[in-house]
């Protein structure tokens, strides 16, 4: 409330005022106070945000005379970068925030060919080591922020053109730190991810070319980081063979099996936060932790990315090579998964692995029993962990978006279970269904439209199921209930409520998206007599509603829809409303 906001902006207000300070200390003290209080909590970090910190930080702190000043800056710009995303991101950019990277580019480049000189000591060495990796995040961080436009047209050329991509690939050349070589290699491959541009000037580039492939990195990281770039390159240029695959899956699995000490990872990535400093050697404990997490989240990455990638071309192939099979099987599931699952490791990339594996055996036939009796047993593991996680929920506290992110992947996982395995039905009951579909998502409506749209879809799709097979009339009615009144008429309300300029400033296509989705599943609840038809359907009056309210609104809906803006869209939403007309007309005969 009103009294929180004020004990909050006393708070804030003397640290804003430090870092105008003309004592150094003062501003590095002011500075990292700020950074820690804006990881810790959202609210205090828009405070500081409404407060001018980012005009403070442009203008003054990122290029202050401090170099200890400058460098803690580039780091609290970092992190704010990570946690606000796009909308600061593109602010930062048309205020011009590329100047002060260059800036400091050059500043960096000179420094380092003076790093082994006698006159500089440890501190300077150390600061400009920091410095360097604060700079390289900021504009990775930058870059995998903003619209994919942005970054090709303006933020990829700005790299070449001021030689910043030769300064990363210099820093792994020289290998003048760990972590330097680290965060050089994370920005390579993060920017490969996002951009097709980005790797074809990889691929067209020789000396570049010739530097993957021979660099020999001397940690884990750098080189899963290195794999999964040399990976980019041959799936972008089409020489993805079989061979080829298999020896990048080779590559990666010997990371996993011969480096990472797992129990160790997991319990040190456990351990209560501590809120005194760490002694150094805990200190090491936890950074080698965090770096095997590291590794393995991106492991799984590629995994699930080449699963994908071999099916798509098996698709079109009449055959699939028994190797990839013998290898997803007996090393991806049996090796690297299934230690993962049973030490419950927490990363949520272990759903969309698995999940890749079930749609690639799928599509090329090869439901296996050897397949099945693994899946049946991840089951056992993951059901329950999921359903604890629904039983310990409360419907008064909003979720954020990690744990949407989370359950949108669990939600995906149990379907494609489900449709292996039907009777894993049985262990969703009224309870379990309840406390899902009373999860308090709202607020997330209109901040992540993306998220909360693939969220909604997840959660229809698996609802629909549940419904359709649980052989209780009233969980099926509880279900239609909650798409009926959740989904369809409270949306139609918003939308009528508001402009529709007002509706697409604030959700974008969001709406009209979910709409669509929830028709759909009413289709498919009721698209024959089954037992629980007549009572729902007919006598609980759900036909009336689609006839007299549900038609009309969202004739007018589907007419809003610009084609030209969003040309999908207004085709699915057109086959809703064709597919709507034809099913009422077709209930009415039962």
């Amino acid at each position: 409330g009103g009294e929180d906001k004020n004990k909050d902006l006393q708070k804030i207000k003397p640290l804003i005022e430090k870092l105008s300070s003309s004592a150094v200390n003062d501003r590095t003290i002011a500075i990292n106070s700020i950074t820690i209080l804006c990881d810790n909590d959202s609210e205090i970090r828009k405070l500081f945000l409404k407060n001018d910190l980012i005009k403070i930080l442009i203008n003054k702190l990122l290029v202050d005379s401090s170099d200890e000043v400058v460098v803690d800056s580039f780091g609290l710009l970092r992190n704010l970068i990570i946690e606000e995303g796009y909308d600061l991101s593109v602010y930062l950019w048309r205020e011009n925030i590329w100047s002060i990277f260059e800036n400091a580019l050059n500043k960096c480049i000179s420094s380092l060919n003076h790093i082994n000189d006698s006159t500089s000591s440890d501190l300077q060495k150390n600061l400009l080591i920091d410095l360097i990796d604060n700079l390289i995040s900021c504009i990775g961080s930058l870059s995998s922020e903003v619209s994919i436009e942005l970054f090709q047209d303006k933020i990829l050329i700005n790299l070449q053109n001021s030689n910043f991509l030769q300064f990363v690939f210099e820093l792994i050349m020289k290998n003048i730190s760990k972590k330097l070589t680290i965060t050089s290699f994370e920005f390579l491959y993060d920017l490969s991810t996002i951009s097709t541009n980005f790797i074809d000037l990889l691929s067209n580039d020789n000396t570049l070319k010739e530097l993957l492939n021979t660099v020999q990195p001397n940690n884990n990281l750098s080189n899963a980081y290195l794999i999964g770039l040399q990976f980019q390159l041959l799936e972008y240029t089409n020489n993805l063979s079989d061979d080829l695959t298999i020896n990048i899956l080779e590559k990666l699995i010997n990371i996993s099996k011969n480096k990472i000490d797992l129990s160790f990872t997991i319990n040190q990535l456990n351990l209560p936060l501590q809120t005194e400093k760490l002694s150094k050697e805990d200190e090491l404990k936890l950074n080698l932790a965090k770096e095997n997490f590291k590794i393995i989240d991106l492991l799984l990455d590629l995994f699930s990315t080449i699963i994908e990638i071999k099916g798509e071309q098996y698709f079109n192939k009449s055959k699939s090579d028994d190797r990839i099979n013998e290898f997803f099987i007996n090393e991806l599931m049996n090796k690297f998964l299934n230690p993962l699952i049973i030490n419950d490791f927490k990363d949520n990339k272990i759903l969309i692995c698995l999940n890749n594996l079930s749609i690639y055996f799928k599509s090329i036939n090869q439901i296996t029993e050897t397949f099945v009796e693994f899946l049946n047993n991840t089951d056992k593991l993951l059901i329950p962990r999921f359903i604890k996680t629904l039983q310990n929920s409360h419907h008064s506290i909003p979720l954020d978006s990690q744990d949407l992110e989370l359950l949108n992947d669990q939600l995906i996982y149990v379907q494609t279970s489900i449709e292996l395995n039907p009777n894993l039905i049985n262990e969703f009951n009224m309870d379990i269904i309840n406390k899902l579909i009373s999860l308090n998502t709202s607020h997330l409506l209109n901040t992540n439209s993306n998220l909360i749209s693939q969220y909604t879809t997840s959660l229809l799709n698996f609802i629909t199921i549940i419904a359709k097979n649980c052989n209780s009339i009233e969980l099926t009615s509880t279900i239609t209930k909650f798409i009926v009144d959740e989904n369809i008429l409270n949306l139609m309300n918003k939308y009528e409520s508001t402009t529709i300029t007002e509706i697409h400033k604030s959700y974008n296509y969001l709406i009209e998206s979910i709409l669509i989705d929830s028709i759909n599943c009413i289709f498919e609840l009721f698209d024959d007599d089954y037992s629980y038809n007549r009572e729902i359907y007919h006598t609980g009056k759900l036909g009336e509603f689609l006839q007299t309210q549900v038609l009309s609104k969202f004739r007018k809906i589907y007419k809003n829809i610009d084609k030209f803006k969003q040309p999908e869209l207004k085709e699915r939403a057109e086959e809703t409303l064709t597919n709507l007309d034809r099913f009422i007309k077709y209930k009415e005969t039962e």
